[in-house]
């Protein structure tokens, strides 16, 4: 009983003194038993969406590692390379075009016998409008860990490679432009003012359209909505529209030199979700009205003044023709 404990304190020794000889001398020749290390990457829950070309977005990633093979416990256990540490570099490995991303907090070095990183490191991305609207993305990741190499033991390269998901938002961004703001007419004339808009959104969007300021007196005419499609899609079309505020001036009896201003509000909403709407803007018009207006019903009396005329004409013609 004695000789085999003594046989195996000896062992024991012998590669603790073949283990301190790999370390000190690790470039002198490769080990004979190979420790193969598996890493694992997870990634912390994104609860929040990410919204194009705002801020980004950090996604922190849970990196450690494990021993498995012919030797693994004892390496991390009890050889003199549990006080080493691997290195574990991270990658951005694929992304689609309207993504931006990169690592934070690397390289990770983790101690042999913990398992565990010193630090956390994260990715951090952002997105352009390109990146359609509630919809996932994904970017994907390399984990490789470096080769550490001694006398007895080599722990090998290891590689990782994962997603990491994340929830694209809807970026509400509609450009407006009014073609005119200002138009002078009579009082019996109509102002027709021609809006454009275009989609910029990375969805389809519905441009609810209100108006926000009307003078007493006067009439003005709005679609309450247009649809517009998005350029995130090349199959669709109707990117952009053109819609018609129409204002009428008051047009009562008399001499006219009216000024109406009004103001004409669009806010986007994602097609079918009103939830996700984007901020109100509001548009200014205004409209000069200057001229003599006959007043309401003015056509009645031009009528009875035709009918009186041919009257008196025919009154005159039929008295001149019995002379």
């Amino acid at each position: 009983m004695m000789k085999f404990r003594s046989f195996k304190a000896v062992l024991v020794l012998g590669l603790i003194l073949i283990s301190m000889f790999a370390i000190f001398m690790p470039s002198a020749s490769a080990g004979v038993i190979k420790v193969k290390p598996l890493i694992t990457v997870t990634h912390s829950s994104v609860e929040e969406n990410l919204i194009p070309n705002t801020r980004s977005l950090k996604i922190p990633l849970n990196v450690s590692f494990s021993l498995t093979g012919l030797g693994a416990s004892f390496v991390k256990g009890d050889s003199l390379l549990k006080d080493s540490t691997i290195k574990i570099s991270l990658t951005i490995v694929e992304t689609p075009d309207y993504i931006k991303a990169s690592i934070g907090n690397q390289p990770v070095e983790i101690p042999v016998s913990e398992g565990r990183a010193d630090r956390q490191p994260y990715v951090e991305i952002t997105v352009t409008e390109k990146a359609p609207a509630n919809q996932l993305g994904k970017v994907t990741v390399r984990a490789t860990s470096m080769k550490l190499s001694g006398l007895l033991f080599d722990i090998d390269e290891a590689t990782d490679t994962f997603d990491v998901p994340f929830q694209v938002d809807y970026w509400p961004v509609v450009k407006i432009l009014p073609r005119d703001n200002l138009k002078k007419i009579g009082p019996l004339d109509t102002a027709i003012f021609a809006v454009d808009l275009e989609n910029l959104a990375n969805g389809p969007t519905r441009v609810a359209i209100e108006v926000t300021k009307m003078p007493e007196g006067w009439t003005i005419g709005v679609p309450p909505e247009a649809t517009l499609g998005s350029g995130v899609y090349s199959e669709e079309s109707g990117v952009k529209s053109t819609v018609n505020i129409v204002v009428k001036p008051p047009f009562g009896f008399g001499v006219h030199n009216d000024i109406g201003n009004f103001e004409v509000t669009f806010t986007p909403y994602y097609l079918g979700n009103p939830d996700q709407a984007g901020e109100p803007v509001s548009v200014l018009f205004s409209v000069q009205s200057v001229g003599m207006s006959p007043g309401v019903g003015f056509e009645i009396p031009l009528i009875l003044i035709f009918l009186i005329i041919i009257a008196i004409a025919y009154y005159l013609y039929k008295n001149k023709k019995s002379k």
